[in-house]
């Protein structure tokens, strides 16, 4: 996963998840990532829900909600 929240983006950040069949890109609002700001900083993993476009092979996830996904303690283990 990567990160990117550049100051040209008045506020907007950007998480980019890719495997070897398909590249999805979060898009986080401003008021979403201030409202959440520790979640996205702190979680170990996410569900992220919003609205996808599908451009070819490119998905753009406009993010609407956000939540921790528990992992529970086997997790821990597997660091």
């Amino acid at each position: 996963m990567i990160r990117q929240r550049p100051p040209t983006a008045r506020g907007f950040a950007f998480f980019v998840l890719e495997d070897a069949s398909a590249r999805i890109q979060a898009v986080i609002s401003p008021a979403l990532w201030e409202a959440h700001r520790a979640l996205l900083r702190d979680a170990r993993a996410l569900i992220v829900q919003g609205e996808a476009a599908v451009h070819g092979r490119a998905v753009t996830l406009k993010v609407q909600r956000l939540s921790e996904l528990p992992l529970g303690s086997w997790a821990s283990a597997a660091d």
